[in-house]
């Protein structure tokens, strides 16, 4: 049953395009008349009567008119119904326009068109403001705050985007009195359809386990619409005074991304006044154009009740990570290296 639908879409395609090749034949056909019956209207009726009879031409001319309007007007209706843009085709005949070698098998097409749809949405901003609240000097840990802020849109104004599963993984360091830190905040909602809106964390804690929290479910955002999706939680994390321990992974604050993403913003707050600032490294890839990515690394000094934007609309790429470490904060301000560029074996 499905291979006789197939066939019989594809001999339709057939003959729209033949149709087309006759309406368009037609339409030089009547402009060459107009022209010959206009601008060389003696030497064409000459030829006419000679291939012809005198009343070649009145009787061609006098059928002409209502002919040309009623072919015309049906040629054009039907071309304009039957003409889509490439845009205005539908979505599996979009993607699979793009595969059209002749050797290639339905089931390369379709597992090309799965993936496609996979990444047929990308994070348009996403603004992550890491705040530095609390120093415990005992256990040299460092309370913080993580607000992450991700608007993802769909890239299709005529399909629903429904391969978008919403993920949350947060990961403690440090338990401090007790606590490995907790979730303040998780929601998703489609900007278009509140309805849409799932709250997972509001108005209320959820407190982190050592193996960390992980939430994930299946979110519709509409066509042409953009969903928000925003995580607020806190933990301990210890500081280092030792050099050596910026080689170890587990010591890096990390915010990883799992799509595309075009303005990626980072923010450090620094609400500790225990210290004039405190020094962080900052690492993170860069991209340009389609080579390898270097690694960007360099230090900061955040001063007491300073944010300071440490990146601004930069694009990252799938599984990119963005982290910082957290030296032991210094006593006095004292200026800083800028390594920018420098390549980061851990990143």
């Amino acid at each position: 049953m499905l291979s006789s639908v197939v066939v019989f879409v594809k001999g339709f395609r057939y003959a729209i395009k033949v149709y087309r090749s006759i309406f368009y034949s037609y339409l030089i056909l009547v402009f060459g008349f107009i022209l010959c019956n206009t601008l060389l209207k003696d030497k064409f009726e000459q030829l006419c009567t000679a291939l012809f009879t005198h009343e070649f031409i009145p009787s061609v001319n006098a059928s002409f008119i209502e002919e040309f309007i009623f072919f015309g007007t049906i040629g054009l209706v039907t071309i304009y119904v039957t003409t889509k843009k490439p845009e205005d085709e539908e979505l599996r005949n979009r993607i699979r326009s793009v595969t059209n070698a002749n050797s290639i098998s339905d089931n390369a097409k379709s597992y090309f068109e799965n993936k496609s749809r996979e990444i047929l949405a990308y994070n348009k901003q996403t603004i992550v403001t890491v705040r530095l609240k609390e120093f415990r000097e005992d256990e040299k840990a460092i309370r913080v705050s993580i607000d992450f802020d991700n608007t993802i849109s769909n890239m299709c104004k005529d399909v629903p985007y429904t391969n978008f599963s919403s993920t949350a993984i947060v990961k403690p360091a440090l338990k401090v009195d007790n606590s490995w830190g907790h979730v303040t905040l998780l929601t998703i909602e489609d900007k278009k359809n509140s309805s849409q809106k799932q709250v997972v964390v509001e108005g209320d804690v959820v407190l982190l386990e050592e193996e960390g929290y992980y939430w994930s479910n299946n979110f519709q955002i509409a066509a042409d619409s953009e969903a928000r999706f925003r995580l607020c939680y806190e933990f301990w994390t210890e500081i280092q005074e030792d050099e050596s321990a910026i080689a170890v992974d587990k010591n890096w604050i990390f915010t990883v991304v799992s799509r595309y993403t075009d303005n990626f913003t980072y923010n450090i707050v620094n609400k500790i006044d225990k210290f004039e600032n405190i020094a962080c490294v900052i690492s993170y890839p860069t991209h340009k154009n389609d080579e390898s990515p270097k690694f960007a690394k360099r230090d900061v000094a955040i001063s007491f009740n300073e944010t300071q934007n440490i990146v601004n609309e930069i694009s990252l790429y799938p599984q990119d990570r963005f982290k910082i470490f957290i030296k032991f904060p210094l006593k006095t301000s004292q200026p800083l290296n800028v390594l920018q560029g420098e390549e980061d074996e851990q990143a």
